[in-house]
C-alpha cells in the first residue's frame, strides 16, 4: 500500500508539473498576444501619419513644379530678373508649409541657380557668392535619372551645410522633380528640403507606457530609437548599435519578407512588431527603394518583470494543488483498504451468480437453437405445400395446352396439302409455344423438387450438378441486379451423394447471396463458382475472387447480427444460419480462408456408413 502511495505521488508531482508549465506558457501567450495587439494599434497609426505626410510632401512639390516651370529663363532680360521672380515665388510657396526648410532650383548640371532658406517663418535667398554645386550629391544624381513628371523621395537623413550638420539636427527628406520648358527644353531640377522634426516628435509621442515606438532606415540604422543617444549614431560612423547588430536573427526574419508586419521576439526584451512602410512605387511612381521600419515593442524590464510573476502564481497554485491532491489520495488509500474486504465478499457472490448464469445461458443457446430448426422447418413445411398446390393446379392446364397443340399439328399437316404457306407460319408458331410450354412444365417442375428436398430433411441419394442447378435457377432474376458478377457451376454432373439435399442446397443459395453483395465492390467485375468432391467426406466449395473479409471480421462472422451492410438493411444473419445448419442439421463443419484476391467457403458433410462401405 505504502508503495503504491509513493508512485501515485509520483504519478501527481510530473502531472502537476507538466501542468504548470502548460499554464505558464498559455499565460505567457495570452499576454504576448495582448501587448503585440497593443503593438499593431502603434504601428499602424504610425505607418498612416508616414504615408500621408508623404503624400502631403508630393503633393505640393507637384504644385510647386507646375508654378515654377512657368518661369522660363530665357523670358527674363538678365539672369538676375530672372533668379529674383524665382526667389519672390519660393517666398510665397514657403507659407504652404511651415516645415519647408529649403527651396531650390538646379541647372542640369547640378549647379544651384536659386536657393532660398526658410527658418522660423523667414525666407533668406542666398546670394549667388553662396550657391554651391551639388553634382555629387546622392539626391541630385537620382532627381536626374527620374523620369520627367515623377517625384523622387531622398532617404531621409540629417541636414548637412558645408560639410557639417545643422544644430539642432534637422531630419530632412529632400523631394526633387525635373522642369521643363513650354517647348519641352530641360530646364533643370526643383529640390525641397523638407523638416522632418515635428512628424519625427509627433511619432514619439505615440508611444504610451509601457511600449515605445521606434523607427529605422532600410538598413535598420535608428532615426527614432528606445535610448536616444542611439538615433542618428549611424550618420557619424557608428554602426555598431544598429538592428541588425542587435538583432541579426530578428533582422534576418523580417528582411526574408519585407511586405508584411511581423511579429518578432527580441531575445530577452520580450516582444514587438515591425511594420514595414515605403514610398508606394506603384501607385505615387517613384523609383526610390527606400524602405523605412516601425519597432513598436514593451519595456524589456517590465517583460521579465510580468513573466516573472507569472511564474511565481503558477508555481504557488502548483504546489498547493499538489499537496491538496496528496491529502485526497491518502485518505483515498485508507477509504480503499476498508472497501477492499468488501469486493472480495462480492466477488465470491458474484463467481457463484456467473456459474448459474452460465447454465442458465447453455439452457437458453439449446432452446434459441431448437427454436430456429422449429422455425426453419414450419417455413420449408408451408412453402412446399404452397409450391406443390401451384404446380399441381398448374399441371393439369399446362397438360391440357400440350394436348391442343399435339391435336394443332395434326390438323396442321392435314393443311399443308391445301395451303402450304399458312401452313408452314402456323407450324413455326406451334414450335414457338411448345418450346415455351416445355419450358414452363421443366420450371414446375424444378420447383416441386426444390421444395421436396428442402420440405424433407431425410437423407436421400441426388445429383449434386442437378441440385445446384436447380438452386441456381430461382436466383435469375436477383443475379440481373449483379450484371458484372458471373456464377458458374463447375460441379460434373453424374455425382450422387446421399444426405440432405434441402438444407445442402439452402446453405449455398446463402452464400451465393452472401458473395454478390459482400465480395464485390459498386461496378466491379467478378466470378463466384461452386466446386464439390468426394474425399474422405462430402466436400463442396464456394469461392469469389473478390476483395476479401477484413481481418477484424473474420473471428466473428459465424455471430449473429454481424455484417458490414448495416446501411443497407442487411440483418447479419446469412453466415449465422449457415454455420447453424451445417453443424446441426448436417452434421458437418465449415470453413472459411480469405485474402485480398477472394474468399473460399469449403463445407465438409460426413458420408453415411452404408455409402462409405460402398
Amino acid at each position: 500500500m505504502r508503495r503504491l502511495l509513493w508512485l501515485w505521488g509520483l504519478v501527481l508531482f510530473l502531472l502537476f508539473t507538466g501542468l504548470g508549465v502548460g499554464t505558464f506558457h498559455l499565460w505567457q501567450h495570452q499576454a504576448l498576444q495582448h501587448h503585440l495587439e497593443a503593438h499593431e494599434r502603434i504601428v499602424t497609426q504610425a505607418s498612416v501619419i508616414f504615408s500621408r505626410e508623404i503624400g502631403h510632401i508630393e503633393q505640393m512639390m507637384r504644385f510647386l513644379k507646375t508654378d515654377q516651370e512657368q518661369l522660363d529663363p530665357r523670358h527674363y532680360p538678365n539672369l538676375k530678373a530672372w533668379q529674383r521672380d524665382v526667389s519672390e515665388h519660393f517666398q510665397r510657396f514657403s507659407l504652404i508649409s511651415p516645415h519647408i526648410s529649403q527651396l531650390r532650383w538646379l541647372s542640369v548640371t547640378g549647379q544651384e541657380q536659386v536657393r532660398s532658406n526658410i527658418t522660423q517663418g523667414q525666407v533668406v535667398p542666398v546670394t549667388e557668392a553662396q550657391l554651391q554645386d551639388k553634382s555629387s550629391r546622392d539626391y541630385v544624381r537620382e532627381g536626374m535619372q527620374t523620369p520627367y513628371g515623377q517625384i523622387y523621395i531622398s532617404p531621409i537623413d540629417l541636414n548637412i551645410e558645408r560639410g557639417e550638420f545643422v544644430v539642432p539636427y534637422e531630419a530632412t527628406l529632400r523631394a526633387v522633380t525635373k522642369l521643363r520648358s513650354s517647348t519641352g527644353k530641360p530646364m533643370g531640377l526643383m529640390v525641397l528640403n523638407y523638416n522632418l522634426n515635428r512628424l519625427l516628435q509627433r511619432f514619439k509621442q505615440l508611444s504610451v507606457a509601457p511600449y515605445s515606438l521606434e523607427m529605422m532606415n532600410t538598413q535598420g540604422q535608428w532615426l527614432i530609437a528606445n535610448d536616444p543617444r542611439d538615433a542618428w549614431q549611424h550618420m557619424f560612423g557608428d554602426y555598431l548599435g544598429s538592428f541588425p547588430n542587435r538583432y541579426p536573427n530578428a533582422w534576418r526574419r523580417l528582411k526574408d519578407n519585407e511586405q508584411v508586419l511581423q511579429a518578432v521576439y527580441l531575445d530577452n526584451s520580450g516582444p514587438a512588431i515591425i511594420q514595414p512602410t515605403s514610398f508606394d512605387e506603384s501607385q505615387l511612381n517613384r523609383p526610390s527603394s527606400e524602405r523605412y521600419y516601425f519597432l513598436a515593442r514593451l519595456q524589456p524590464s517590465i517583460w521579465q518583470q510580468e513573466s516573472v510573476q507569472r511564474a511565481w502564481t503558477v508555481a504557488v497554485i502548483s504546489v498547493l494543488s499538489y499537496g491538496l491532491a496528496l491529502l485526497l489520495i491518502y485518505y483515498l488509500g485508507r477509504f480503499w483498504q476498508q472497501r477492499r474486504r468488501y469486493i472480495q465478499r462480492i466477488e465470491q457472490d458474484k463467481t457463484r451468480l456467473e456459474e448459474m448464469y452460465q447454465s442458465l445461458a447453455q439452457a437458453n443457446a439449446n432452446l434459441v437453437t431448437l427454436q430456429d430448426e422449429l422455425v426453419e422447418q414450419n417455413r420449408m413445411s408451408a412453402l412446399g405445400m404452397l409450391v406443390a398446390g401451384v404446380g399441381h393446379e398448374l399441371n393439369t392446364p399446362l397438360g391440357g395446352i400440350r394436348m391442343s397443340l399435339s391435336t394443332m399439328a395434326h390438323i396442321i399437316k392435314q393443311l399443308a396439302k391445301d395451303n402450304p404457306t399458312q401452313a408452314g407460319l402456323l407450324k413455326d408458331t406451334l414450335e414457338i409455344a411448345d418450346q415455351n410450354l416445355t419450358r414452363g412444365i421443366d420450371t414446375v417442375a424444378q420447383f416441386k423438387r426444390i421444395t421436396e428436398q428442402r420440405m424433407h430433411q431425410d437423407k436421400v441419394s441426388f445429383d449434386v450438378h442437378d441440385m445446384v442447378q436447380d438452386m441456381l435457377t430461382p436466383l435469375k432474376q436477383v443475379f440481373k441486379h449483379y450484371p458484372s458478377v458471373v456464377v458458374q457451376n463447375q460441379i460434373a454432373p453424374g455425382q450422387q451423394w446421399t444426405s440432405t439435399p434441402g438444407v445442402l442446397s439452402q446453405v449455398l443459395q446463402n452464400l451465393v447471396m452472401n458473395a454478390m453483395e459482400h465480395a464485390f465492390k459498386p461496378g466491379q467485375s467478378g466470378v463466384i463458382t461452386l466446386t464439390a468432391s468426394i474425399e474422405d467426406e462430402y466436400v463442396i466449395e464456394v469461392a469469389d475472387n473478390g476483395q476479401g473479409i477484413p481481418n477484424e471480421l473474420v473471428a466473428t462472422i459465424w455471430d449473429p447480427f454481424v455484417t458490414t451492410g448495416r446501411s443497407h438493411k442487411h440483418t447479419g444473419l446469412g453466415l449465422y444460419m449457415v454455420h447453424q445448419w451445417v453443424h446441426n442439421l448436417l452434421g458437418g463443419d465449415v470453413a472459411v480462408v480469405t485474402s485480398e484476391q477472394g474468399t473460399r467457403f469449403t463445407i465438409s458433410v460426413p458420408i453415411p456408413q452404408s455409402e462409405s462401405a460402398y
